[in-house]
């Protein structure tokens, strides 16, 4: 399981890592041919996926919503993957500790076992 969930992470890192960079590249190609870095706000992602925005009253946590809506795709990528990979390692390090207690269990119970 611990095995299992390390390589969900690291398809995590890789897939924000690659998918960010792919879009670099993009923009760089485009930038070349015709002279014009094309922006790619999180915000122009979503609208064209039609997920609507979420609108809030609390004015400070609408700014935050917003400006994050605006950050790179890129870099949205990047986060996104690195923040899921993080917290998939949390989980597949206390699963890989879980099976080592189980494991140091099962030895000691063969020992005690094997000298009665």
């Amino acid at each position: 399981m611990a095995g299992f969930l390390h390589g969900i992470a690291v398809l995590s890192w890789l897939s924000g890592f690659l998918g960010a960079m792919c879009i670099l590249v993009w923009q760089s190609l485009e930038w070349l041919r015709n002279g014009v870095l094309p922006l790619l706000p999180i915000q122009a992602a979503l609208d064209s996926l039609e997920v609507q925005l979420p609108k809030t009253s609390w004015v400070g946590l609408q700014q935050i919503v917003d400006g994050i809506t605006q950050w790179p795709l890129s870099l949205g990528l990047f986060v996104c993957g690195t923040v899921l990979g993080l917290i998939v390692t949390f989980f597949a390090s206390d699963a890989e500790r879980r099976e080592l207690d189980r494991d140091e269990q099962a030895r000691k119970k063969r020992r005690q076992i094997d000298l009665s």
